[in-house]
């Protein structure tokens, strides 16, 4: 009887010197473990979500720089006419269509000239955010909003000054 408990103390023994460390080592590393797959893909997100903003800022760059450039090497007089509008929207549009409609806009608001799939030709925008920020400013990228569309968009508009007078190309 001795030997037989002293045989299930040793066992027991065993076991616990063998089974405890196991498991204090294995909830170690699983602690470790999730800690370190947690960074790995938060870092990894925060990296995709820097490239996607790197790619968005450089798109936009790239839309406003052509919209200035429209400005500049086209008169009001040119741009308000809606067939030569037409024609330097499809020139803007040609390889990556990502422009929805252009348009002039004279120092009150009013749209001079229009091409695009809304009726916003009669619109006035003097009271509109964006169009107090381009003439503040020289540019505008707003924010997404619906305006008039009702449509999720946002605006580029760029303002050029055409002997003394001011108006905006968006």
């Amino acid at each position: 009887a001795y030997y037989t408990r002293l045989n299930r103390k040793f066992i027991l023994l065993t076991l616990i010197c063998s089974v405890v460390p196991l498991l204090l080592v294995g909830w170690g590393i699983n602690i470790h473990y999730g800690r370190f797959a947690d960074s790995r893909m938060m870092d990894s997100f925060q990296a995709r979500v820097e490239n996607h903003r790197k790619i968005i800022e450089l798109f936009l760059t790239q839309r406003l720089s052509l919209l200035q450039l429209t400005a500049y090497t086209h008169s009001e007089e040119y741009l308000s006419k809606t067939s030569n509008l037409a024609r330097v929207f499809e020139a803007i549009n040609r390889d990556q269509g990502a422009i929805t409609d252009l348009g002039l806009i004279d120092v009150q608001g009013n749209h001079v000239a229009y091409i695009g799939p809304y009726a916003l030709l009669k619109k006035n925008y003097s009271k509109s955010f964006w169009f107090k920020e381009v003439l503040e400013k020289g540019v505008c990228i707003s924010d997404m909003f619906k305006g008039f569309r009702r449509v999720p968009h946002f605006i580029m508009a760029v303002t050029r000054t055409e002997n003394g007078k001011k108006w905006i190309l968006r």
